[in-house]
Order: C-alpha cells, then structure tokens, then sequence
C-alpha cells in the first residue's frame, strides 16, 4: 500500500504526523467498502449483527437509551463482515508501520460511533492512556468518517501537539 506513495511524500507526512500528532490520508480505502458499512451501519446498532459475534462494548442500546445522545460499539469488526474488511485492512497496518517504522501492527480495538444531530458531542480525549497493556505511545488511532463532515457538523478535532504534552493523563 505505501507504494501507492512516493518516498518524499511519505517522508512528509512522517514528519508532519511526529510534529503534529494526526495526519491525513485521503482516499486511501476502497469507496464500495465504506458505502456497504455506511449503509448498513444502523443495523448493527439495533443489534443485528451479521456474523452472529455481539461486539465487546455496546455503549447505547435501541429501545432502552435515550436517542439524543452519542452512540458507539466496540470491536464491531467480530460483528460484520464489511467493518472488518475496513478496520483490519492492510492499507491501513501498511500506513501506521510506516508512520511509527513498526515492522507489524495490531488491531486493539475499533469504535463504530454514531453521532445523531443534537447529540452534543464525544469529550476531548486522548485514546492512548485508555490502552494500559501496552508501552505507552505506541498506539495509533485511525478516523474513519462514514459521512460527509464539516467543523460544524460532528467532526474529529485534534489539539495539535497534544501527543506530546499530555500524554498518557486520562481526561
């Protein structure tokens, strides 16, 4: 996958992702493979889940939370064929060695999160100190957005330089 990027540009987002804390790389996933988990995505939060695997951690539940409020699943690869064919994608394990010079990477955990209109918001907050089994600063999160996003629509803030300054504080 990193072939699809020459040396230079490669060398550029390193350097900007260890400046920064985040980088971006676009159309790097295969657009049918996010339409076919945008699409269905509600099912799996009603509880339908295609591979008969409930996820690790439902955080709003159909029919008994209220529907104003932000929702997510964990781990919701076990559950669908199509959030697995995205989250464990190799372009992504591809791009994240490359960015930390890791020789392999390993999924820890995905997080399906569904932000309704009213919802308010996830709190700021760093994954990293969440993820106590491991060395510290050795995990990498990758957004996904399912949807079109704007400032001012629901989406993903970074406090730049942050992965240096608070690292590992649970907020």
């Amino acid at each position: 996958m990193t072939k699809n990027f020459t040396k230079s540009q490669l060398k550029e987002k390193k350097e900007f992702f260890n400046k920064n804390g985040f980088v971006i790389f676009e159309n790097v996933l295969n657009k049918n493979d996010l339409n076919k988990v945008r699409k269905k995505y509600k099912k799996i939060f009603k509880g339908q889940y295609e591979t008969g695997v409930v996820p690790d951690k439902i955080k709003w539940v159909y029919g008994r939370d209220k529907n104003n409020i932000p929702r997510s699943v964990c781990n919701a690869w076990k559950s669908d064929y199509d959030v697995a064919r995205v989250v464990l994608s190799k372009k992504i394990g591809e791009l994240v060695a490359s960015l930390q010079n890791w020789t392999s990477t390993r999924l820890n955990q995905d997080s399906l999160i569904w932000v309704v209109p009213g919802a308010g918001s996830v709190a700021f907050h760093q994954d990293n100190p969440y993820q106590d089994w491991h060395t510290p600063g050795k995990v990498i999160t990758a957004w996904i957005p399912l949807e079109d996003t704007s400032k001012e629509g629901a989406t993903l803030e970074y406090l730049i330089g942050s992965h240096k300054k608070w690292n590992n504080k649970k907020t």
